[in-house]
């Protein structure tokens, strides 16, 4: 998306149906179906929609997918790279939960937040709710930035969960051998 963004263009309808998962190309001699040992890498189909940032503006059609899609292009106001900030948020959330932030119609409400995913911490969730914010100022200003940011704080809860675990498994009583 950054790619895309920093070219001029805004996508405009960023959902699951418009990334494809393709495996990384081996480069230290991998073979092509060791998908263990490969990253996967996320491209973007379909700019059918898209727009140059420059010729984004208000009224017009209301292109975009509901439910990816935020209030102002919903709204038919002007917006810029930060749409497509507030789609990929909503479909980060829609694969950690299975289902959309928002209940049916919140997204196009300035009271709307989205639902608290109960496995993760404060942070994620803070992540999260700032890339689908309702305010377009209240988003991250680049994909990048928010994907920096959900890698840090899911990395900062990974590393809490493995001390935690490691604290409990030393505070577990053992049983000697053969003890009854």
């Amino acid at each position: 998306l950054d790619y895309a963004h920093n070219a001029g263009v805004v996508h405009r309808d960023i959902k699951p149906p418009n990334i494809m998962l393709c495996w990384t190309q081996a480069e230290d001699g991998i073979a092509a179906t060791d998908f263990a040992r490969q990253r996967p890498l996320a491209k973007i189909l379909d700019f059918g929609i898209a727009k140059a940032q420059a010729d984004v503006r208000t009224g017009g059609t209301r292109a975009g997918t509901f439910g990816y899609m935020p209030p102002e292009q919903f709204l038919g106001r002007r917006y810029d790279r930060r749409v497509d900030v507030f789609a990929l948020g909503i479909m980060v959330y829609e694969m950690l939960t299975g289902e959309l932030p928002f209940e049916r119609s919140g997204a196009i409400s300035p009271q709307a937040r989205p639902k608290r995913i109960e496995r993760f911490s404060s942070e994620v969730n803070l992540v999260l709710a700032k890339a689908v914010a309702w305010k377009a100022a209240d988003r991250w200003a680049s994909a990048g930035s928010f994907v920096e940011a959900l890698a840090r704080a899911l990395e900062k809860e990974s590393g809490e969960e493995v001390r935690e675990q490691r604290s409990a498994a030393r505070s577990a009583p053992t049983v000697a051998a053969g003890a009854t």
